[in-house]
This record gives C-alpha cells, structure tokens and sequence, in this order.
C-alpha cells in the first residue's frame, strides 16, 4: 500500500515538472547581426537599427554587431540608418519562436545634403526679473 502511494507521488512530481517546463517556453525571438561600411569592410559603431512599425530596435556596438531581443513572432522589415551612410531596410525578416534570426548589412557612405540655412527665432519675449522675483515672492 505504502509502494502504491510512493508511486502516484512520484508520478504526480512528474507531471508537475513538465508543467513547469512547460510554462517556460519562450514566446519571442531575437535578430542579431553585423554593420560594415560596403566599401572599406570595416564594422560601423553606433549605427540605428530599428523593426518598422514598431519601438523595438537597438544601436551597434563597436564591433558593428547589434542584437535586438524580445522580438515577438512575425515578418518584419529591419531599418537600419547612420549619418554618413545610406539607409538601408530589409523587408521580409522572420522571426520565430526561441530561435535566432541573422541579418547583416553593408552600407554604402553618402555625401550629406545640407540643402538650405534654417533658422528659427524663439516666440516668446524674455520675462524681466524684477516681474520674476515679484511672483516669486508673493507666492
């Protein structure tokens, strides 16, 4: 009676720890990869990356490597920008579930367009600090 028991004891442990592992399956992915500079071959630090139509996106490292994590399951278009360089987007990066997505890119350096001079005037008029000290004082 007492084997019996030990038995479904055992049995139910089980049971309850392939529950558990169960409930910890990932839900989302992660896109890594690398950014170089197409014509010297070397790694782009501090290049933006970013999942269109989303606020998911990382910055590379000195390396040119980023990583994006927490990605949910789906097909994306991957951005990736840097000044001085052309912007890039990659459409149709799929991620999956506990897997991990490679995406790696070359971009090509650009010549900045500064285009006009711009300048913009403040709209609001200093305020005196004798009107400031007043305020302040009567509060």
């Amino acid at each position: 009676m007492e084997n019996n028991f030990s038995f479904r004891i055992s049995i139910i442990l089980i049971i309850l720890f392939l529950g558990c592992n169960l409930a910890l399956a990932g839900t989302t992915g992660k896109i890594l990869g690398k950014i170089i500079d197409k014509e010297t071959k070397d790694p782009l630090p501090m290049a933006n990356v970013s999942l269109v139509g989303t606020t998911l996106g990382a910055s590379s490292d000195v390396n040119g490597n980023f990583v994006i994590m927490q990605v949910p399951p789906g097909t994306y278009s991957l951005k990736v920008s840097m000044i001085g360089f052309e912007t890039v987007i990659m459409k149709k990066v799929k991620v999956q579930i506990d897997l991990t997505t490679t995406a790696n890119f070359k971009l090509m350096p650009t010549v900045l367009d500064i285009g006009k001079e711009i300048t913009v005037t403040a709209g609001r008029p200093i305020i005196p600090f004798k009107r400031m000290l007043h305020s302040v004082l009567t509060v």
